[in-house]
């Protein structure tokens, strides 16, 4: 899958996300504060089904993003083998993956890169906070 991607199309792709998705479990805590802020922030979703960290991670974001009731607007940009596509996004967006990163009133807030060393949705609510 390479560019902007609708999160249907990529289920059906890789249906282990789903499987995956399904078993995280979050710390409700932290999605009472996901939520607060999912009408004010957009997110860019940069990942590769063929990175095995991102097969990894981008179950956890879909399962915080099911939890937290939807509403944040969301672009998922998929990355060719290699990752040099497409173009670009890379450009706009930088060549790490995955990586997810957020933007209020279209100012990035901050990026999650990786697979952070705490929960996601605490790496999450800690940069929804700085939103405002």
């Amino acid at each position: 899958l390479v560019g902007e991607v609708p999160e249907a199309i990529i289920l059906s792709h890789s249906p282990e996300y789903a499987a995956m998705r399904d078993a995280y479990k979050t710390k409700s805590k932290f999605i009472k504060i996901i939520k607060k802020y999912s009408s004010s922030v957009d997110v860019v979703v940069m990942f590769a089904t063929w990175c095995p960290t991102c097969k990894t991670v981008l179950p956890k974001f879909l399962k915080v993003l099911d939890e937290a009731g939807g509403g944040f607007d969301v672009k998922y940009i998929g990355l060719a083998m290699g990752g040099s596509e497409p173009q670009a996004a890379l450009k706009k967006y930088g060549h790490d993956y995955p990586a997810f990163i957020f933007f209020s009133r279209g100012k990035e807030i901050d990026r999650i890169i990786g697979d952070p060393p705490v929960p996601f949705e605490r790496a999450m609510a800690d940069i929804l906070k700085r939103s405002k």
